[in-house]
């Protein structure tokens, strides 16, 4: 600070009127916010506001204590914008031990509150999320596949010419192989990214001796089902096209439509992860260290129908929430839905 005493300094503000947050703006900048999860939204987007020079950067803190604001966000639907930790008080020699065993006497050691003041966990979240983020992130972090077989699975979920992505995954025996992305595209250009992904995979792969492509054939994804028909046939490549129409009917009556299905199987196999590490039986699905398929794998909605049926929240009232399209979601869950585990899924039944 020396000599720059006028420009080099720190400054408390209380966050109580999102004007005491503003008329900050400097190159160098660090916001540090304490107790993060109970500041109001205002506050914080006044903070976010300030954080215009190149080299400004915030710093949150606190007990996951909300399932929102901009907090929980920088955990979920955000995460792609921030870098994440978590602190537990198991873990941490600086913690009473003595407290620790008084919250799980006292609330159970599954408790929102043991997960929030004992594991810095946020709470499990909003009763109509689908897929829970500590399952997503327990498939990032600790699930380790060997991956192994001779079958590739490709899931491509088609955008075109919006803000929405083409998302394409290839995956083998539970992990990831490839992936790619791109926006504003043609159809042609998206089969000519398919098939250059299933090349590069299987030059890498020579075991790889069977290719099964789902592609999302509602709306425009017909295009390039359709032209990958034609390139298979012309080229005897040998490879299953499946189109999957994600609002046909459901094989499982519990499901209203083909999409909810599927991504309940995927749903399914998250938590099989976890109660398998319990059992000290391997995981059968890792997810890849993409913060953006995460998020969009964990806000997604659902509803039960007047038919006692479970159905997804639509990409149109997401978008409406404020969210992205869950295109990576999509395209995920179509690659790992034929992961068999003993439930009886099969897609033999799949039809356009």
């Amino acid at each position: 600070m020396r000599n720059y005493e006028e420009r080099w300094f720190a400054t408390a503000r209380t966050a109580t009127k999102p004007e005491n947050m503003q008329g900050f703006h400097e190159d160098y900048m660090l916001f540090i916010v304490d107790e993060a999860s109970g500041v109001e939204d205002r506050i914080m987007e006044a903070i976010l506001g300030t954080l215009s020079g190149e080299f400004n950067k915030l710093l949150m803190c606190g007990n996951p204590t909300r399932t929102s604001g901009v907090f929980y966000d920088s955990h979920n639907k955000d995460r792609a914008d921030y870098r994440t930790h978590k602190v537990s008080c198991l873990n941490s020699p600086r913690t009473s031990k003595d407290n620790i065993a008084m919250l799980k006497r006292k609330y159970g050691d599954g408790s929102d509150v043991w997960r929030v003041r004992v594991e810095g966990e946020f709470p499990r979240g909003e009763s109509d999320t689908f897929i829970a983020l500590e399952v997503a992130e327990f498939a990032k972090d600790e699930v380790r596949i060997q991956s192994k077989g001779s079958k590739l699975t490709v899931g491509v979920d088609v955008a075109r010419f919006g803000d929405d992505e083409t998302t394409i995954y290839g995956q083998i025996g539970g992990k990831v192989a490839k992936t790619h992305f791109h926006h504003k595209q043609d159809t042609m250009t998206t089969t000519g990214w398919v098939l250059r992904l299933i090349d590069d995979i299987k030059s890498e792969r020579p075991e790889v001796n069977e290719v099964e492509i789902r592609v999302d054939d509602s709306g425009i994804g017909g295009g390039v089902t359709d032209r990958l028909n034609e390139i298979n046939d012309e080229k005897n490549l040998g490879y299953t096209i499946m189109p999957v129409n994600n609002g046909s009917s459901a094989t499982d009556e519990h499901y209203g439509n083909l999409g909810s299905e599927i991504g309940g199987y995927t749903k399914e196999l998250l938590e099989e992860n976890m109660s398998n590490f319990m059992l000290g039986v391997p995981g059968v699905l890792e997810l890849p260290d993409d913060e953006k398929l995460i998020a969009q794998l964990t806000t997604r909605k659902w509803r039960m129908g007047s038919n006692g049926r479970i159905y997804l929240e639509r990409k149109g009232d997401m978008k409406k929430r404020g969210l992205q399209s869950p295109d990576r979601a999509d395209g995920f869950v179509l690659a790992f839905a034929n992961i068999q585990t003993g439930t009886g899924f099969s897609f033999g039944s799949i039809s356009t």
